[in-house]
């Protein structure tokens, strides 16, 4: 491994460190844009690609 290597990982793992000391912390925050069961997956995958502006949150696939 090189050093700029070892580097890159040992940030990374620092990195994760903290997502997980937020997450224990309740602090992390994901925004939901829509649920939509599985059958309804694709023309709802379709219409969340094809919204202009920006996308705010995640589409929840249900089965």
């Amino acid at each position: 491994m090189t050093i700029a290597r070892a580097a890159a990982a040992a940030g990374a793992a620092a990195d994760l460190e903290q997502v997980v000391r937020a997450a224990e912390k309740g602090a992390l925050r994901m925004p939901i844009a829509g649920i939509v069961p599985l059958g309804e997956a694709i023309p709802a995958l379709t219409d969340f690609e094809l919204r202009s502006g920006p996308r705010r949150g995640k589409l929840i696939i249900t089965t």
